[in-house]
């Protein structure tokens, strides 16, 4: 089976940062301003990320309909056309019922952060003397800690927690993408 995953060396995936350093640069930077705008219009963040992730559900759920519905024979098809629909029926509830969706993405969210958390204490209590088992805790503990607080302000928390965490995750991706162009400039700077 193949697959579109390469493995390249460390130096191979530093030459092609080198090579490509303005588009990381332009991406960072693109990822910088979506994330502080995010942050800064946590709201219109919130609105805009829910009506996208339904409209990416009816694009999705669309594709799904026609494959059920054409593939005659295939397995379990009955399950594929209800699991289609469902898809649909999601995706137009978010786009059509905005706010609603806003708070059950919320509750989502909150739960999510909330399991994964105790996940992560757990793992982390689990793998004694392992370097960055503290870092896995501190994850969990964090996660915890804010899955709780979304479900105590919910449903006030739902106005802005999707658009805060879609900012802080544009930062990071921006931060991280700057950062790689930073080093390998630094990289092909210093004397080899």
């Amino acid at each position: 089976m193949a697959t579109n995953l390469e493995y390249v060396t460390p130096e191979q995936f530093a030459g092609l940062i080198r090579q490509h350093r303005g588009l990381f640069i332009f991406e960072g930077i693109v990822f910088l301003i979506l994330g502080i705008t995010a942050i800064v219009f946590p709201l219109v963040a919130s609105v805009a990320m829910t009506i996208l992730l339904g409209a990416l559900l009816l694009v999705g759920g669309s594709a799904s309909v026609i494959r059920a519905f054409r593939a005659k024979g295939m397995p379990n098809r009955g399950s594929s056309i209800l699991l289609a629909i469902l898809t649909l029926i999601t995706g137009l509830l978010l786009v059509i019922f905005v706010p609603a969706g806003m708070l059950a993405l919320t509750l989502t969210l909150a739960a999510f952060f909330i399991v994964q958390g105790i996940f992560e204490i757990v793992h982390g209590a689990q793998v004694k003397g392992h370097r960055g088992r503290g870092w896995l805790i501190a994850s969990g503990i964090l996660g915890l800690i804010i899955g709780v607080l979304l479900l105590l302000g919910w449903p006030s928390t739902a106005m802005w927690a999707i658009g805060i965490l879609a900012g802080i995750n544009f930062l990071f991706t921006g931060v991280a993408l700057l950062t790689l162009a930073s080093q390998s400039a630094k990289r092909s700077e210093s004397p080899s």
